[in-house]
């Protein structure tokens, strides 16, 4: 099963070379690559992933020997629960080349593609300036254009702005979120333990009347089949800007959660 674009490779390199840690090795967008239902796009890879390292000559994918992005996957039904429950026990050296090809066909049979808008792999998290993610927008175009994804769905404002060509706040794509934030001021995450470790699925919310749960998708919904049109090509495709769930963003996950089932549901 071919899982990646092997022939956008070279230039992608090269910029590397320009733009990212020069002992790393520049991350690939990696999946289903023939009309996937769903492209998710993120900003740029980190150190972190543990493919991005010269001496492995395995499949260079994102998000590989990471935790915490993987509960969104997971969540939204797109890897099993055995496969996330190994992802979590796992320390990022103990991470295999058959593990890594294992997940990613895992993702590409449930007709998922996920890529980043900048390939270049950066020490650290550090920004990436607009300048340095609109040297890569012409070959994601050509990405998203050769996959042909039936829905994409851009993490966070700079992604999504860079993607569409015009500003974009994902903040914008919920409705009563002031009236519903407030009804949570007080409370704590409810959540589901899965071998000692966490994903957020319900807020408590505590009022004079007690304890009253509300669902993620009550915390400022998504307005369903909300989206922006981006053009390549002559093709029209639906963008769904989302809150970018990790890092720092990590405190919006179950938004993202909510605004992926809306539309892979």
């Amino acid at each position: 099963m071919q899982l990646q674009l092997n022939h956008l490779y070279k230039h992608r390199e090269r910029l590397q070379q320009k733009h990212g840690e020069q002992s790393l090795f520049a991350i690939h967008g990696a999946g289903c690559i023939e009309q996937p239902n769903i492209c998710f796009v993120f900003m740029n890879p980190t150190g972190k992933n543990i493919s991005a390292v010269k001496q492995r000559k395995w499949i260079r994918a994102p998000r590989l020997g990471t935790k915490n992005v993987w509960k969104i996957f997971f969540a939204s039904n797109i890897i099993s629960k055995a496969t996330f429950e190994k992802i979590q026990s796992m320390k990022s050296d103990e991470w295999s080349e058959e593990f890594s090809e294992k997940l990613y066909k895992e993702i590409a049979a449930k007709k998922v593609y996920i890529t980043n808008l900048a390939k270049c792999t950066q020490i650290d998290a550090r920004p990436l300036s607009d300048k340095v993610f609109k040297e890569y927008l012409a070959l994601t175009q050509e990405e998203l254009a050769i996959v042909q994804p039936k829905h994409i769905i851009t993490l966070g404002n700079q992604v999504s702005s860079i993607l569409l060509g015009r500003p974009i706040k994902v903040s914008e794509y919920i409705f009563d979120r002031q009236k519903n934030q407030s009804a949570c001021q007080v409370g704590r995450w409810n959540e589901v333990f899965l071998d000692a470790r966490v994903i957020p699925t319900t807020w408590e919310a505590v009022s004079t009347n007690g304890v009253k749960k509300l669902q993620v998708s009550k915390a400022g919904r998504y307005k369903k089949n909300e989206y922006e049109t981006l053009i390549i090509k002559g093709k029209e495709y639906k963008v769904y800007p989302t809150f970018y769930p990790v890092g720092q963003g990590t405190r919006n996950m179950p938004l993202a959660i909510q605004r992926i089932h809306t539309i892979y549901s």
